[in-house]
């Protein structure tokens, strides 16, 4: 938790200097998927345990046009379909850096309702082995794309591709641990896939809105 509060700092700190801009900047979200566990392959049947067990809540402040900052919660629970027993699950908290790609694409600059985020960064998990409640803190990388579509100025609709690696992760996906089934080193990588919902916060005018589309 130590090494999130730095990441909450800079989110303050950047919050408080891009209320000079001339443009709204803060938006809520919340996004429902599903998610695949990639690495390490060994001791898992994959496609058991694709599961649509994936929310997230989060906020995002735009301190420059095409440049802000993203706090957010996660949730994945990975369980084997037929053996409620089998998995993990993971909250974690994340703070990334979002950049919109509008300027290296002509095509994106001139669009009023189509949008495409990039963004990366650090988070911190908290797993939880299904079998008998065993705990595992592990830290996270994480990045992805994000398209986004313009309902109105107030509300914008999103999916988004990520993938995460673990750093320091003990359990398998399956809730075994890596010595047991003989999986060497201390990582793990997943993706998500998920779709929701933008509520973007402020006041608006005819020529004044959200900086993902101003």
């Amino acid at each position: 938790m130590k090494r999130i509060i730095p990441l909450i700092f800079l989110f303050i700190t950047l919050s408080t200097y891009g209320q000079r801009q001339n443009f709204n900047s803060l938006s809520i979200e919340q996004g429902l998927g599903f998610h695949v566990p990639l690495l390490p392959a060994d001791g898992i049947s994959r496609t058991k345990f694709i599961n649509f067990i994936y929310f997230h809540i989060g906020a995002r402040y735009m301190v420059f046009r095409n440049l802000g900052v993203r706090m957010r919660y996660h949730y994945n629970g990975f369980r084997h379909q037929d053996d409620a027993s089998q998995g993990v699950t993971f909250n974690r908290i994340s703070g990334e850096l979002v950049y919109n790609l509008r300027e290296l694409f002509p095509s994106l600059e001139g669009s009023r309702s189509f949008g495409l985020l990039l963004h990366g960064g650090l988070g911190y998990t908290t797993s939880r082995r299904l079998s008998d409640n065993g705990k595992d803190r592990l830290i996270n990388l994480q990045g992805g794309l994000m398209p986004i579509i313009k309902v109105s100025k107030a509300v914008s609709f999103f999916a988004e591709g990520m993938l995460i690696s673990n750093i320091k992760q003990n359990y398998h996906f399956t809730g075994a641990e890596y010595q047991d089934i003989g999986v060497s080193g201390t990582s793990g990588v997943f993706g998500t896939f998920s779709v929701g919902i933008i509520v973007y916060l402020g006041e608006y005018g005819e020529y004044f809105e959200h900086a993902d589309w101003d």
